[in-house]
């Protein structure tokens, strides 16, 4: 009997010792005063951010760490973060755009979805020792480029092929694409690279003879097409693969007339519409 009540006792003695070691959060920590929160090592969260999709761009966020290239990565966690802290996550796109796909869900507002820049923000207010991660994904897409031969000229040489005549014998390397002009950037044999004699071109492929190897700049007749729409006539911008030089209306999808410098335009990296507009575009 004595042993069944030190038993008891001593059950009573620890667990008394146990609640005693555990703290309760305060105001400051954003918990409502009127309850009993436990401060669990749980008490505190992180983001986890995920990346997929068919086109590349960077992730960052302004607390916690986050900050990675994508499709070089496709993930990353923040350092644990205190309630009441507000992320904002980012993702920025090279090329085409970017979309947070379950930010909502997450308990987070969204914006920029579609553009070339969309941010995520969470803010978690009331913990939940029992489930403290958060996982959002951001998803990189690109606009289906069309490559067209449109008779459209390039005088920058921004292409390079490099050719070689093996054992002295003629042959050729192919294009896929229509070539317009073609010159030596650097000879690599000791048997010359003479024009009309050991190399030339057509515009299907450049051929080389008599031993001749270079590297040869090379400028295609190219233009490509971009379809970009101003969805709920929102500003949008439709990276482009290939750095613009021009670009112009093909063919006009919208009812919403597409102006211009009005209602569309370019820079350098991308093709912007607005105000309804919807078109194919050329860009060169």
């Amino acid at each position: 009997m004595k042993s069944k009540l030190f038993i008891v006792v001593l059950s009573i003695l620890i667990f008394s010792c146990i609640f005693s070691s555990i703290s309760f959060a305060s105001n400051s920590q954003g918990i409502d005063p009127g309850k009993s929160n436990l401060l669990f090592p749980g008490d505190k969260y992180n983001v986890t951010v995920n990346a997929i999709g068919d086109g590349s761009g960077k992730v960052t966020s302004n607390v916690g760490g986050i900050n990675f290239n994508f499709p070089s990565l496709n993930s990353g966690t923040t350092t644990y973060l205190e309630y009441l802290t507000t992320i904002t996550v980012t993702g920025a796109a090279n090329i085409g755009a970017v979309s947070w796909n379950d930010c909502v869900s997450a308990g987070g507002t969204s914006s920029g979805n579609g553009t070339k820049k969309a941010t995520c923000n969470l803010k978690i207010q009331i913990p939940n020792w029992l489930s403290n991660n958060k996982t959002i994904t951001a998803t990189f897409t690109i606009q289906n480029y069309l490559f067209l031969p449109l008779l459209l000229k390039s005088y920058d040489y921004p292409f390079q092929l490099t050719c070689e005549s093996s054992d002295y014998q003629y042959a050729q390397c192919g294009s896929l694409v229509p070539i317009d002009s073609v010159r030596v950037a650097t000879q690599l044999s000791t048997a010359d690279c003479i024009q009309g004699d050991s190399w030339g071109f057509t515009h299907n492929y450049i051929w080389v003879d008599k031993g001749c190897r270079a590297i040869f700049d090379v400028n295609y007749v190219y233009a490509f097409q971009i379809d970009c729409e101003s969805a709920d006539y929102q500003y949008a911008q439709c990276g482009s693969p290939v750095h613009i030089q021009s670009a112009w209306l093909g063919s006009q999808l919208s009812d919403a007339a597409c102006i211009q410098g009005q209602t569309f335009g370019f820079t350098s990296n991308y093709v912007w519409v607005d105000q309804g507009c919807r078109g194919i575009f050329n860009i060169n």
